[in-house]
């Protein structure tokens, strides 16, 4: 009887340590994990992050300001701050119900707007044409 409680305490003790050491892996490396789409291009952090902070400042300050108007997509690139030349404007998304887009593929830069005024954002990378995140 004392080798079986010997044996099961042995084997409760590694499964203890097996689990502490994951933890402890997790928490070192879960400030490194990234959308596939960021880890591939550092361009997101050179600025585009930036953009985007730019860009939801700018709708939080004009709250009726609708992003996805096409008639005056124009007006709503110049107040984004979004080059026109260089972005294209898309009112259709499958993925996100009353939404619209603004990609560049010269940038590399693809935004979305939802429905609920909410941004999602992505750095693409050559000859992609949607973000990870999408369907």
């Amino acid at each position: 009887m004392a080798y079986l409680y010997a044996g099961l305490s042995i084997a409760m003790l590694t499964g203890v340590m097996t689990m502490l050491d994951m933890a402890s892996s997790y928490l070192q490396f879960q400030n490194t994990w990234e959308p596939a789409s960021v880890a591939n291009s550092g361009l997101y952090y050179n600025g585009l992050h930036l953009k985007d902070q730019y860009i939801m400042d700018v709708i939080s300050e004009n709250i009726d300001m609708d992003v996805c108007s096409s008639e005056d997509t124009a007006e709503i690139m110049n107040s984004l701050n979004l080059d026109q030349s260089s972005y294209e404007f898309s009112d259709a998304v499958s993925d996100f119900k009353g939404g619209c887009v603004y990609t560049s593929s010269s940038v590399g830069h693809r935004i979305i707007f939802d429905s609920n005024k909410g941004l999602w954002s992505c750095a693409l990378a050559s000859g992609q044409q949607k973000c990870d995140f999408e369907l």
